[in-house]
């Protein structure tokens, strides 16, 4: 059954995540060296390989049938799992830098986990409300795991194509489409999402259209000085104002755009006492 289903992918992630470590401990101390951790008999790369295949495939009736503890406790194994693979990852990267990882770990399904992670983690049904490795430590492994990757130009470019790629298939990750983003990502999610491409903008990895998302930014924005916000949604426009000023590149001209509006608002209070 659907439940059975949850069940038995969360014992195989539990057993990856103790195998994970044990590489992650064996080759962070060269005990040993990477042609020689998965050389056969090791089951670890084809294990990897399959656990990021279905990360982001989950049929729609376990998501209906299982009950909340199974999806929270299958969404902390998954993200437990995938902290600890792009650790691993990003030792290999940085301990051994004139050997190539394993193609499973580097492979397509690779990279969909990590732009997933960072841009739309509910999409790897994550717990995106409660789960501190999905809202802080895992952006942050990716963080330190981009410049790894961005030494070996082959890797970098693919992780740019598979981002381009995923911007096509999916329109709430067409970011220029804040409209979009608003409908498809709840605020919890949104915070995320805006934080997560800053990042990427500091990585190296901008958005297709940049300079098109830079502006849509500063009109939400400009728009949004007119209502109310609670502080979940000032958080949101945080984090949009931070991503607009990376992406504009022209800090002072920004803020100048984004105060016009207030100083247009006082001179009017201004003037409305003068007059009343």
């Amino acid at each position: 059954g659907e439940g059975e289903l949850l069940r038995s992918r969360a014992v195989r992630a539990q057993h990856l995540l103790t195998a994970l470590d044990a590489y992650q401990w064996l080759l962070n101390g060269v005990y040993v060296r990477p042609n020689q951790a998965f050389k056969a008999p090791s089951q670890l790369p084809a294990a990897v390989a399959l656990f990021a295949k279905q990360a982001h495939h989950l049929p729609k009736q376990a998501l209906e049938t299982a009950t909340p503890s199974e999806l929270r406790r299958h969404a902390h194994n998954k993200s437990a799992t995938l902290y600890a693979l792009f650790k691993l990852l990003a030792t290999l990267l940085e301990r051994f830098r004139q050997e190539e990882p394993p193609a499973e770990l580097v492979n397509d399904d690779i990279f969909t986990c990590i732009l997933l992670s960072l841009l739309a983690p509910a999409d790897l049904h994550l717990d995106v409300v409660t789960d501190p490795l999905v809202l802080n430590a895992i952006p942050d492994q990716i963080a330190e795991l981009c410049p790894l990757l961005a030494r070996r130009p082959a890797l970098l470019k693919r992780l740019q194509d598979k981002l381009a790629q995923l911007e096509e298939e999916a329109p709430y990750l067409q970011v220029t489409d804040l409209k979009e983003v608003q409908q498809r990502l709840g605020e919890d999610h949104r915070l995320l999402f805006f934080k997560a491409l800053l990042r990427m903008c500091k990585l190296g990895l901008r958005p297709k259209q940049d300079d098109v998302l830079a502006k849509r930014l500063l009109d939400h924005l400009l728009d949004a000085f007119s209502e109310r916000r609670s502080p979940a949604q000032l958080a949101v426009d945080d984090a949009m104002l931070a991503l607009s000023l990376e992406l504009h590149g022209k800090p002072m001209q920004v803020w100048s755009a984004v105060m016009a509006p207030l100083q247009r608002e006082g001179d009017r209070w201004q003037d409305h006492r003068c007059w009343s």
